[in-house]
């Protein structure tokens, strides 16, 4: 979720500023402001759980020599990405220089890689559909008055700038409860978002980073959702969803950070001081 809500490259990032007509730069300050804290915090925390507990003989399998250099094409994509490239570049050098040093390590030949390739293709088919599908949907809620609606229930409710924030953000989780896909809750929810910022004058900015962090905190804790579901696979049926709850201390806390970004302004002071890239003022 840290990951998913952070990066440049990631499908809530684009669907997030998408919706809100900002650029991916401008929400990532924002973001980083929220989940930054949360991450170091929960970092603080592992460290101190992991003092105190003794250590597995055997838990951790050895790390053979020149394994470092696998990381190398995702700190390209990461410093392709904050430089502002595009992101399907951005993937495309990633995929090309992933497979460069896998044939340059003797780990992949050509036919591996090419192998690969179609297996990712293949892998995203489902993505296309459920996106398709769910994008038809959200339009014709939209043609049938939904969207009004949802925007009319949800202006009752908000009462000024800070409530509604607090609006757009149980928007989207309670979408994102039905729904168990962040990004496509954000796709649904997006357009509804923008009218309720544009009406209570939310800076875009900060309209993308909450839809994304609520989305992501929601996906994080259903237990039907994909996340926890592929956890829980990990452990073999040691463990239940609620075993992992327990430990979830980084969704719990980028909550927490979040609700201080709505009823407090230290955010709102940042993104007064930062000016926006490009792409956010030809939206504004």
């Amino acid at each position: 979720m840290f990951g998913d809500n952070l990066s440049f490259i990631s499908d809530t990032t684009i669907a997030a500023t998408q919706t809100q007509g900002c650029s991916m730069r401008d929400k990532f300050r924002v973001n980083i402001l929220i989940a930054g804290p949360a991450a170091l915090v929960t970092l603080v925390l592992l460290l101190i759980t992991g003092l105190a507990t003794p250590a597995v003989p055997g838990a951790l399998p050895a790390v053979q020599e020149g394994y470092w250099l696998l990381v190398l094409p995702y700190l390209l994509v990461i410093a392709l990405a904050i430089s502002g490239m595009n992101v399907f570049v951005v993937l495309t050098l990633g995929t090309l220089s992933s497979g460069a040093l896998g044939l340059i390590n003797h780990q992949l030949d050509v036919l591996q890689f090419s192998r690969s390739v179609y297996e990712g293709f293949t892998g995203m088919i489902e993505i296309f559909l459920l996106s398709m599908l769910t994008g038809g949907l959200a339009q014709m809620v939209s043609e049938a008055g939904g969207i009004a609606f949802l925007l009319k229930k949800i202006s009752k409710a908000t009462k000024g700038y800070t409530s509604a924030q607090a609006g757009i953000g149980a928007l989207v989780g309670g979408t994102n409860t039905a729904i168990a896909n962040n990004t496509v809750s954000i796709v649904v929810t997006g357009e509804v978002a923008k009218e309720i910022s544009t009406k209570y004058s939310i800076d875009k900015r900060k309209t993308a980073a909450i839809i994304d962090v609520f989305a992501c905190v929601v996906q994080g804790l259903l237990p039907y959702g994909a996340q926890i579901l592929i956890l829980l696979s990990f452990t073999e049926g040691q463990l239940s969803f609620i075993d992992v709850w327990s430990y979830a201390w980084y969704i719990y806390l980028l909550l927490v950070f979040a609700l201080l970004a709505i009823y407090t302004p230290f955010v709102d002071h940042f993104l007064a001081k930062e000016p926006a890239d490009e792409a956010t003022v030809a939206a504004l």
